[in-house]
């Protein structure tokens, strides 16, 4: 794949790799003059890839039952693992936010700010406000990570935290009865 064409050599390009983490990758550079002769060569080592944005993570506190409507506080355990330090404040914020997928889906859930700056390997737990869906059913949520105004961690490449099954019912009680009549 040709990364750049006719440009003169400046001793140096920058390009973008794709969002993978790695720590076994080498590059092979060809180069071709107009006469169609080429040289190549790749690297000696391997180095390692990391992409910017990529979350891991950790324990939670999630039910599996809520109710309809109702806002919960939950933890949330993540470590920022790309190269880019996570900001609580400044620009452009890292929020935790996340999708409900089910009967009535909520693409845009509340957002919570993190409680401190987050340079790689920094890992926090957090304590979130989650909004069960208005409609009862069976739903699944998935927890991201957004960089306002810039990018949501999964369209990078960054794993999101999927649970599934999690049953929002229209009241805190079930109450069941037979009718003897």
């Amino acid at each position: 794949v040709a990364i750049a064409t006719g440009l003169a050599n400046s001793g140096s390009y920058n390009w973008t790799v794709p969002s993978i983490n790695s720590t076994t990758v080498k590059v092979r550079i060809t180069a071709k003059d107009k006469a169609g002769n080429s040289a190549s060569d790749v690297s000696d080592n391997n180095f390692t890839l990391a992409p910017s944005y990529l979350v891991e993570w950790g324990q939670d506190n999630i039910q599996a039952g809520l109710v309809a409507n109702q806002t919960y506080s939950i933890s949330v355990g993540l470590t920022n693992k790309g190269t880019k330090t996570w900001l609580k404040a400044g620009g452009n914020y890292i929020y935790l936010t996340y999708h409900w997928y089910g009967p009535a889906p909520v693409w845009d859930g509340l957002r919570t700010a993190l409680t401190q700056d987050m340079a790689t390997n920094t890992s926090l737990t957090l304590t979130a406000q989650l909004k069960a869906p208005a409609q009862p059913g069976q739903y699944t949520l998935e927890l991201d990570l957004v960089e306002e105004g810039v990018t949501w961690f999964k369209d990078k490449g960054s794993p999101t935290k999927v649970k599934a099954k999690i049953n929002v019912t229209s009241s805190p009680y079930l109450v069941e009865w037979e009718n003897d009549n």
